[in-house]
Parts: structure tokens; sequence; C-alpha cells
């Protein structure tokens, strides 16, 4: 019989699906009741349920969280480095970004703040102003460009709708 690690276990108990935050708001309404107990609804609201936690406290344990970075970090890399490259062109248009060559995400700068504002009302992205972060309005503004989670051919394509929305917007 083939043996089961704790994460197997628990991740096939996972996969059930039992709606844990469903039975610990159930849990807390009867501890609310019970008067003395009611601290524990504050302790169960706002945590991930515990069955993840348990599981992700596992994959730690075990080893698997260190290998995923190290995966993970050369993927990103990887994908940060054909996002740069493409993007090269955007550099004498006075586009501007960080050199660092970690992270998931880019922030791509320009000195005039109503041309960024043009680019995202012309793009179908889903593209994050820096100037909604700020609390004063200056005169340039940003991009976030979220690339972590996006497929080659989806960072690819989404690529293309950048630089076509870009090019329209100038």
């Amino acid at each position: 019989m083939k043996s089961l690690t704790r994460l197997s276990v628990l991740a096939r108990l996972w996969a059930f699906g039992i709606d844990f935050a469903t039975w610990s708001a159930r849990l807390a309404r009867v501890a609310e009741a019970a008067g003395p107990l009611a601290n524990l609804r504050t302790q169960l609201d706002g945590f991930s349920p515990a069955l993840s936690q348990l599981v992700m406290a596992c994959f730690m344990e075990e080893g698997h969280f260190s290998s995923h970075l190290r995966r993970m970090r050369s993927v990103y890399a990887a994908k940060r480095t054909e996002l740069v490259e493409a993007l090269e062109p955007l550099f004498c248009l006075g586009w501007t970004w960080s050199s660092n060559p970690a992270g998931f995400h880019l922030l791509i700068r320009h000195r005039d703040g109503e041309l960024v504002r043009r680019v995202v009302a012309r793009s179908s992205l889903d593209l994050a102003l820096l100037s909604r972060y700020r609390i004063r309005r200056t005169s340039d503004d940003g991009l976030l460009l979220r690339f972590g989670g996006l497929s080659t051919p989806e960072l690819r394509a989404g690529i293309r709708e950048l630089l076509a929305a870009i090019s329209t917007a100038s």
C-alpha cells in the first residue's frame, strides 16, 4: 500500500470541499449565544480556515515551499524579462521602470500623467494607476503591471494590447 504524507492526506481532505468557513460561522453563532465564549467569534473571523493553514504549515514543514519559491522565482524572472524586453521601445518615449529583476509586477512611469490616464481609458486591460495610491495628485503617473498570474500567451497578448493603447494615446 502506498504511504501518504500528511500533506497529501490534508490535500485530499481539502479537495472534498468541506465548507469550514460556514462551519466556523455556525460555531461562532453558537458561541456568541453562550455568552462567556463570545470572544470565540472574534478569534474565528478574519482568518483563513484552519484546514488551509494546516495544509500550508505541512507544505512548508516538509520542505515543499522552498522548492516552490525557487521554481517560481525563475518563472517570474522569465516573464519579467519578456515584459521588459517588449517595453524597451517605450523608454525612448519617456516611460521608465525599475531595473530590479525581482517580483511579479512591474511599475512603469511617465512624467505626463494625462498620457498615462489616456492609456488606461483606451485599454481593455485591468491597469492599476499609481495615482490611485497617492495622497496628493502629481503631474506624473504610472501603471502597475501585474504579470505573475498570467500564462505566456496571456502575457504576450497583454503586451500587445498595452503597446496598442500607448500608441493610440500618444
